[in-house]
C-alpha cells in the first residue's frame, strides 16, 4: 500500500491555499456568463489553469514519476483492477437506478465517449490526486485532507444535483485504489468508463455552473 505523498513540506496555510486554487478557479469561471460556456475559451482556460498548477508544482519540486502515478514499474494491470473494484458499486447502483426510472438505453456515441472520456478523466485525476490532495493532506492530515478534496471535487460540480454527490463519492473510493497502487492510468480508465456510461447510455446531465440553468 502506498503512503501518503512524503516530499511536500510546506507551510499548511500555503498547503491549503493551493489546494483550493483549482477548485476557486474553475467554480468561478463555470459561474462566468457567457464566458465560461465557449468551448474555445474553455479550452484556453484550461490550458492557462494547468500553467499555473505545472509552474507551482515545478517551483515546489515536481512528485516522482512514482507518486504521480506514472512509474513503468507500477503494475498497471492490477492497479486498473482495483480502480475498476472501487468504481464497480457507483457503476452498479447508476445502472439499476436508471433501469429502474426507465432512463437506461444505448447510445449510439457511447463507444466513441468510452474512448475519449479517459482522457479527459485522466487531466482531472492528476489535479486532483498529485496536485490537489497532497496539499490538502499537507494542511489538514490524510483523512480530513482526503474528505476536503472530495468535497472541493464535489464543490466545482455543483450545482448539479447528481453529479456533485457524485464526484465525492468518486474520489473516495478511487483514493481506495490509489492508495494501493498508484496509477493515474488505472484511475482515469475506471474514471472515464463511469462517466461514459453516465453521459451515453443513461444521460445524466453533465452540465455545471450556469450552463445547468439552461
Amino acid at each position: 500500500m502506498m503512503t501518503p505523498h512524503s516530499q511536500l513540506l510546506l507551510p499548511r496555510w500555503r498547503a491549503a491555499a493551493e489546494a483550493l486554487l483549482p477548485v476557486v478557479a474553475i467554480s468561478v469561471w463555470k459561474w462566468i456568463e457567457p464566458l465560461g460556456h465557449s468551448r474555445p475559451l474553455d479550452m484556453l482556460f484550461g490550458i492557462f489553469l494547468g500553467v499555473i498548477i505545472i509552474t507551482i508544482a515545478w517551483r515546489e519540486g515536481f512528485p516522482s514519476a512514482q507518486e504521480a502515478g506514472l512509474s513503468p514499474h507500477t503494475p498497471h494491470a492490477r492497479a486498473l483492477g482495483h480502480a475498476l473494484l472501487a468504481v464497480l458499486p457507483l457503476l452498479v447502483a447508476v445502472i439499476v437506478w436508471a433501469w429502474a426510472t426507465g432512463r437506461l438505453y444505448a447510445d449510439a456515441a457511447l463507444l466513441r465517449a468510452l474512448i475519449c472520456y479517459p482522457f479527459g478523466a485522466f487531466m482531472q485525476d492528476a489535479a486532483v490526486f498529485v496536485f490537489v490532495l497532497p496539499r490538502a493532506e499537507a494542511a489538514w492530515g490524510q483523512r480530513t485532507g482526503l474528505a476536503a478534496t472530495a468535497l472541493l471535487f464535489g464543490a466545482v460540480h455543483l450545482p448539479n444535483p447528481l453529479l456533485s454527490p457524485g464526484s465525492v463519492l468518486l474520489v473516495l473510493v478511487l483514493s481506495w485504489g490509489w492508495r494501493r497502487e498508484r496509477s493515474l492510468i488505472a484511475l482515469a480508465l475506471a474514471h472515464g468508463l463511469l462517466g461514459a456510461v453516465c453521459d451515453k447510455a443513461i444521460h445524466v446531465s453533465m452540465r455545471i455552473g450556469m450552463s445547468w440553468f439552461r
